[in-house]
């Protein structure tokens, strides 16, 4: 229900509205829904987990009562897995009860991996011979750089590559029919590499890290309950920081001392984040040689890259809207405006 896949298959003028747009899936048309955020379609006081619903609405239940496979929460990772379309069926997934976990934090048992949700994916839809649109986000990269997590954000990069490398062995059995577009809305994080006196990027340290900065430490098991030698341990065991100089000791020290209340209007300058945490990702991101300038979105131009069917179309510098118009030539889809029906409506100022 965040706001890459709402946009694809539910219409909504606010974004944080998830459990409306959660119900707007059931009259989407999409097939094959697969991810997190299951809160957003099963009622309050369900007993199969928590929900963020105000109402008894089962959505799930009703994509089941539509001919849906569902399958919900890390319990019905296997069956998912294990899962073989024989036709034309619909699938829809809601793993956990938020996003996704970080590749990183990801249990292999507990939840499928993005490319395991790709795969799954092609398998279901290439079922149907007219053809076939796939949009899958690789959320976490975003969040990860958000909280300025340098690991965080490599590894989710890297589940996305395997995703691709799914897309593009379908792409190789039909070179002909098929078009993978590759592109972000925006950079985050103001991400720098190489940055003061220094080209060269250190990434040892960074290979250390078995957890993230950006969920674990900011308020996960390893976030910093006021309990100093806890989270010197923990931050030494799991992100390889044994070896902190007194500078950087002090550093952590000093968020820690905004946190047990000595500075506590100070912690606003965290945009949010847990400032022991970014202290943190900070001294790791520091010995990396890489650097952050911002905890929001940049205007950093970001890469499209397209293989197949139409590719050549998609090359060079766009605006985003651009892609969408490049798009709609390449599929022959005649873009046609009308009036707004509602002053808050969005759904009718564009009909294809």
């Amino acid at each position: 229900t965040h706001a890459t896949p709402a946009v694809f298959a539910s219409h909504n003028s606010n974004r944080d509205a998830e459990n409306e747009i959660a119900l707007d899936y059931l009259d989407s048309g999409v097939d094959f829904f697969a991810g997190g955020g299951y809160r957003h379609f099963v009622p309050q006081n369900w007993d199969g987990g928590k929900s963020k619903r105000k109402d008894d609405l089962n959505i799930a239940e009703k994509f089941k009562g539509q001919g849906y496979h569902v399958f919900l929460t890390e319990k019905d990772t296997q069956k998912f897995r294990n899962y073989k379309p024989s036709g034309q069926e619909k699938v829809f997934a809601a793993f956990t009860y938020s996003h996704l976990p970080y590749e990183l934090d990801r249990e292999n048992d507990h939840t499928p991996s993005l490319a395991e949700l790709t795969a799954k994916g092609i398998e279901v839809l290439e079922k149907y011979k007219e053809g076939f649109f796939l949009m899958v986000e690789g959320g976490r990269i975003d969040h990860a750089c958000h909280a300025h997590d340098p690991a965080g954000s490599i590894h989710d990069t890297l589940a996305f590559d395997k995703a691709l490398d799914e897309a593009y062995s379908f792409y190789q059995k039909y070179p002909d029919e098929t078009l993978i577009v590759v592109v972000a809305d925006h950079e985050t994080g103001g991400f720098g590499l190489g940055f003061g006196d220094n080209y060269f990027l250190k990434m040892d340290q960074l290979f250390k890290a078995k957890v993230t900065t950006a969920d674990v430490l900011n308020e996960g098991v390893g976030k910093y309950d006021k309990d100093r030698k806890k989270f010197f341990d923990f931050i030494a065991t799991n992100l390889g920081l044994d070896n902190l100089s007194l500078d950087e000791k002090i550093k952590i020290e000093q968020a820690m001392d905004l946190i047990d209340g000595s500075q506590k209007d100070a912690i606003a300058t965290y945009a949010g984040y847990d400032p022991a945490a970014i202290t943190v990702t900070h001294i790791m991101s520091e010995r990396a040689n890489m650097f952050w300038t911002t905890y929001a979105h940049s205007g950093t131009t970001v890469p499209l890259s397209a293989i197949g069917v139409g590719a050549e179309a998609l090359g060079g510098f766009k605006d985003n809207t651009e892609v969408a118009r490049t798009l709609f030539s390449i599929l022959e889809f005649k873009p046609t405006e009308v009036a707004f029906t509602h002053p808050t409506s969005l759904s009718k100022v564009i009909n294809y």
